[in-house]
């Protein structure tokens, strides 16, 4: 699987993002290019964005993470949970562990600080099943030790995940 980063929303077009979205577990109409691309217009405009992408080896989209800058060295996903629900990655259902793998390879090969520390993740906005609740965590903890704050928390924690 090859992890791309994008510079920004436009770098993908919307037929492919939405076909993805499609595929995905859960089509959120907060996850579609057009909501993306128009939160962004709104509320991050003079942010830089990254949109990390995967693709498997015949070159089809299984994976996006749309990210924007929200201070120095930190970045949150495309959204925000004050106006959007069911945050996520998107990835073709049945491969969101495979896709989140990647992506936490990738960025564990990276500088800078992917996603902020959350102190719990808001229930409303977090899809049932979904891929941040169930892989993220585990995959994270897989790679590195956690700390005691870490352990003794029930939610998703997405502390000190570099990526470029």
């Amino acid at each position: 699987m090859k992890i791309d980063a994008l510079p920004g929303l436009a770098a993908l077009d919307e037929g492919r993002w939405n076909t993805l979205l499609e595929r995905s577990r859960l089509p959120s109409i907060f996850l579609t290019w057009q909501w993306q691309t128009e939160w962004s217009r709104a509320f991050a405009a003079d942010r830089p964005q990254q949109i990390l992408t995967a693709t498997d080896d015949d070159g089809s989209l299984v994976g996006v993470l749309p990210l924007y800058e929200d201070g120095p060295a930190r970045q949150r996903i495309i959204g925000g949970v004050d106006v959007s629900d069911y945050l996520d990655l998107i990835a073709v259902d049945g491969r969101e562990e495979e896709v989140w793998a990647a992506l936490l390879q990738h960025c564990a090969t990276q500088t800078a600080v992917c996603v902020e520390k959350t102190p719990r993740a808001p229930r409303s906005n977090a899809p049932r099943g979904g891929s941040v609740a169930s892989t993220i965590e585990a995959s994270w903890r897989a790679m590195r030790p956690r700390s005691a704050t870490e352990r003794r928390s029930s939610s998703v924690m997405l502390s000190e995940i570099p990526c470029a």
